[in-house]
């Protein structure tokens, strides 16, 4: 049995808090009686009537304590898996640029395909698969799926990994989503990302890496305003921490070089300051990491061209209604 939420569990705490409130909780009840004799009597008729009267307190503080277990229990989501039954299994495929790399001639997309295949010919029979390629947005690629040979098929099809970086987060939160719903038992997640020190709850991680590094530029934006222009990119180091030095061009006229301290597997926003563009407009711009050489080069640089040129569109149009077609010339003029 495992929990999907498990710090609810940390309700429980509240049953010994309530313990030592019933001990330290005064007990007694000052009474006025004119006589004590008749009080006397009186408290021994009750207790015949009701024999379990000196025990009403520990049964209401039992009562109460299962009652903050079971609601502890209840938000952390137990989840019970049988020995030798199916399972509702969730793959996650890493498909950044990272997984692109090629290491003893095998990328690492492909090593991360063969890992899932062999957590599926694992599965007991009867099992379904599900599979989340992690893309800039999650895509379905299937879900229950029961036969091992359409699953393998589906796998094979898949094709190459993205240039562009993404996010592992969104795939993640989907697959816990059909974990909470109960579509889904057991989860993998298969990436070249260090994710020891990340906190998978209910998810396996399927290592991907190697030994090589590799740095990229996921995006790069700009910015002109009083005829100067700010480059904005994201640089990562995925394998150690390094001086990444990167250049910066303007319609492929270089405009700056500068060195940015990027530790592993962190996402960095840099800047340039503001340069001069001399006047001239805006065709596209570049950055290129130039110190570096790693196992895939082609997340190396980031081109954007600016979105300058006219679109001109032909467009045949067929009415009997004169009035209409003259409404369309006259607005055209």
């Amino acid at each position: 049995m495992s929990f999907l939420f498990p710090f609810a569990l940390f309700g429980l705490l509240a049953i010994p808090a309530l313990i030592i409130i019933y001990i330290l909780r005064n007990k007694y009840k000052e009474e006025t009686a004119p006589s004590t004799y008749i009080w006397e009597m009186a408290a021994k008729l009750l207790k015949r009537k009701n024999p379990l009267s000196r025990f009403e307190h520990l049964l209401a503080l039992i009562v109460q304590c299962l009652a903050i277990a079971v609601f502890s229990v209840a938000l952390a989501h137990p989840v019970f898996t049988l020995e030798g039954q199916a399972d509702d299994i969730v793959f996650i495929l890493d498909s950044s640029s990272s997984m692109g790399m090629v290491h003893e001639e095998k990328t690492r997309f492909e090593r991360g395909i063969e890992l899932i295949k062999e957590k599926a010919d694992e599965a007991v029979n009867g099992s379904t698969f599900t599979l989340i390629l992690a893309e800039k947005e999650p895509r379905l690629v299937c879900q229950n799926v029961d036969d091992i040979s359409s699953f393998d098929i589906m796998l094979t099809g898949l094709g190459e990994p993205s240039k562009y970086e993404t996010s592992l987060a969104d795939s993640i939160a989907l697959a816990q989503t059909l974990y909470s719903e109960g579509k889904a038992n057991l989860c993998y997640l298969a990436t070249d990302q260090d994710c020891e020190s990340d906190v998978l709850t209910n998810i396996e991680w399927l290592d991907c890496s190697d030994d090589e590094e590799n740095y990229s530029i996921t995006d790069l934006k700009y910015k002109v305003e009083n005829g100067k222009i700010t480059f904005d990119a994201v640089l990562s180091s995925y394998a150690s921490d390094k001086d990444i030095e990167v250049m910066f061009y303007m319609n492929g006229i270089e405009m700056a070089k500068k060195t940015y301290r990027c530790e592993k597997g962190v996402h960095y926003a840099i800047s340039t300051d503001p340069l001069p563009t001399g006047g001239k407009p805006v065709e596209s711009v570049k950055a290129v990491i130039t110190n570096l050489t790693d196992g895939l080069m082609d997340d190396n640089s980031f081109t954007v061209f600016a979105n300058t040129q006219q679109v001109n569109t032909k467009a045949l149009v067929v009415s009997a209604n004169e009035t209409y077609l003259k409404a369309i010339f006259d607005e055209r003029l």
